[in-house]
């Protein structure tokens, strides 16, 4: 019986994966439009409380700001390290937005997301910029992340969101071993049974 629990252990290991929460937002060419969405969960374990405010969906690359969502009241938290920009671009609000309110600010090391937010809870927001580009947004094509208490908050520029495809998978190898975990798993079972 020992066995056979460890072996259910070591598959459910196997099938689990990490339990770090991550919030990544896209920031790509559509249709001679500027789309940004995001999506993921944060922890707000690390952080620091930095106030409540206001705010609205808007870019300034070189400011490091993305604020996507509806606009409304938002919390802030600081005590994250990343970069102060993704380019050289000045301030320009979105034409329109949806989701919650999720940002980041990179000059002063802090996000944001929607007043009374649950650590852990699933965030989905978008904007979109009209008839403009990448570049005369002066944003930087690449990836920039901040970290804190092992979570991450991550901008990708030039890039869209990967389809369905790329749902992460069990490798061939861990599917070998988590088909032989699941074989000795059926053989300790039936010993237990003859029992």
């Amino acid at each position: 019986m020992k066995t056979a629990h460890s072996l259910a252990a070591a598959a459910a290991l196997l099938l689990t994966g990490s339990a770090h929460a991550a919030y990544t937002a896209y920031i790509y060419e559509s249709s001679g439009n500027v789309l940004a969405s995001g999506s993921g969960s944060l922890n707000l374990a690390g952080t620091v409380g930095a106030g409540v405010g206001a705010t609205v969906a808007l870019m300034a690359p070189t400011f490091g700001l993305l604020h996507t969502g509806v606009a409304g009241s938002a919390d802030r938290y600081a005590n994250i390290v990343g970069p102060v920009a993704f380019g050289p671009g000045a301030l320009v609000p979105a034409s329109s937005s949806s989701g919650d309110l999720v940002g980041i600010r990179g000059v002063v090391g802090e996000f944001f997301v929607p007043t009374g937010y649950v650590s852990g809870a699933p965030l989905s927001s978008s904007a979109v910029w009209n008839a403009t580009t990448i570049a005369a947004l002066g944003l930087t094509p690449g990836s920039y992340v901040w970290t804190w208490a092992g979570d991450t908050f991550t901008v990708n520029v030039g890039a869209p969101p990967p389809g369905p495809a790329s749902i992460p998978t069990l490798s061939g190898a861990a599917l070998g071993a988590l088909a032989l975990l699941l074989g000795l798993l059926a053989r300790a079972s039936k010993r237990f049974r003859r029992r």
